[in-house]
């Protein structure tokens, strides 16, 4: 059954939530703590609290207002545990918790007041001076017994066997043939005395029990003396390695499920919500709610035609015209200017491309079209999560066409057609990629959105 360096007994009105405080904090030190209320999940109450007992060497009372009440009733669990742990020989512990423990009742049974009486109290306070004071109860109450129990614990006698000085770079606990010998401080020298023969050893890390390292180490004389250096630290550094590595591995799998974590998305990930699949490149803070692109784009697609489409009676040209698409954040306002004009599929090619994958999907606002073509972590994201799918690729705006936005400009040249907003490869004066106003007959390059 497993075993325990420390054993916490309190009242749970009151003590429940300090003692819980307390065994977290002793844990992070790297002992092993026994507290009722975490290790009894089956309600078998006896027996595993009197194994509990007997394999802790430091029995720990934690003293709160009220904790010793009820000891005067002999069926009270709290009395029974100290009474068991003083009957056990254990070293006891009384907490002071927040020096709130005003002394013993005239009427607690002798057995309760002198076997937590006749014991030096540790002050645990509980507030900025919290890891201080129980790392000076650690100091002074708690590790010179464990060492003592150590040495008491080891097979091999007093003053025989060959002297095995140990350095390790983590503080470990030292195992000999599952048994546990002594812990070992990293810089200090710790002794271990082993007799002529074979020795199963392990080392096991107080910062992360799965940092561990096992050997076969054998003692030719009892009259010998060796030096075994014990290098965890590089055990740590795999463990830490491969739980990144396991932890990438499974980001990556949300990040092209199409689901989020949680229904939480980040740039770069896959959306498929069973109606439209696309690249996440804009969320909102609680990343529930953001906008994608589309798998595939349109190649070499005008904003508008430049031809007569009217009747014999009213001639149109689409390029000519300016309809007053300013929205420079939301495509889709674009997008419904667009379908309220008569046969606009055949007179808006990069719009009729849009919509042609969905109701919800539309042509890109200017700033949205910035977003994922010109802010590098964006585009890089959004490319690999594109190759992972095999979507088509954003292209290279430097060396290629450029991508259409929804947006007007109502700038015009001599033969009267209008432009509209868009980015390629071209640059500003300061040399920095930026977007750009296009006749509308231009043919450029067209990558459809979503909002979800």
């Amino acid at each position: 059954m497993k075993s325990y360096d420390i054993f916490i007994s309190y009242r749970r009105v009151g003590g429940a939530d300090k003692a819980r405080t307390i065994k977290a904090e002793l844990e992070l030190q790297g002992f092993h703590v026994f507290l009722d209320f975490d290790e009894l999940k089956d309600g078998v109450f006896d027996q595993r609290i009197i194994h509990a007992i007997e394999s802790a060497p430091i029995f720990m009372m934690i003293l709160t207002p009220h904790a010793l009440d009820r000891c005067m009733d002999e069926q009270d669990w709290v009395r029974r545990e100290i009474e068991y742990a003083i009957a056990q020989q254990k070293h006891v512990v009384p907490v002071n918790a927040d020096r709130s423990f005003d002394g013993f009742d005239a009427q607690l049974p002798t057995s309760i007041k002198e076997g937590l009486g006749l014991h030096q109290f540790s002050e645990v306070m509980f507030g900025q001076l919290f890891k201080e004071s129980v790392a000076k109860m650690i100091r002074d109450r708690i590790r010179p017994v464990l060492e003592q129990n150590a040495d008491r614990s080891t097979a091999v006698p007093s003053g025989v066997g060959a002297l095995i000085h140990l350095e390790t770079d983590v503080d470990c606990r030292i195992y000999r043939f599952g048994k546990e010998v002594t812990v070992a401080l990293k810089g200090e020298d710790t002794v271990i005395r082993l007799t002529r023969g074979k020795h199963k050893l392990e080392f096991v890390s107080l910062q992360n029990e799965a940092d561990r390292l096992s050997m076969l180490y054998a003692v030719p004389e009892n009259d010998f003396e060796d030096l075994l250096t014990i290098e965890l630290l590089a055990v740590q550094q795999k463990r830490e390695a491969e739980e990144r590595e396991a932890a990438k591995k499974i980001e990556e799998e949300y990040r092209l499920n199409g689901k989020g974590r949680d229904g939480i998305y980040q740039v770069g990930d896959y959306y498929d919500d069973g109606v439209k699949q696309g690249v996440v490149f804009e969320v909102s803070q609680d990343g529930r709610h953001g906008k994608i692109l589309s798998l595939k784009q349109a190649d070499e697609l005008s904003w508008a035609a430049n031809k007569n489409l009217g009747s014999l009676f009213h001639r149109e040209n689409p390029a000519k015209q300016f309809h007053g698409l300013t929205d420079e954040q939301n495509g889709m306002n674009n997008q419904m200017a667009i379908a309220q004009i008569a046969n606009w599929q055949e007179k808006y090619p990069a719009f009729a491309w849009c919509a042609d994958l969905g109701a919800e999907w539309y042509l890109p606002a200017i700033e949205e079209l910035v977003l994922f073509t010109l802010d590098e972590s964006v585009y890089d994201a959004v490319n690999c999560t594109l190759a992972a799918k095999e979507g088509t690729e954003l292209c290279n705006i430097e060396d290629d066409f450029g991508y259409w936005s929804s947006t007007e400009d109502n700038e015009s040249n001599s033969s009267g057609e209008f432009c509209a907003w868009g980015v390629d490869e071209e640059e500003d004066e300061d040399g920095f990629l930026c977007s750009w106003s296009f006749y509308k007959s231009t043919s450029l390059y067209v990558r459809a959105v979503s909002a979800f």
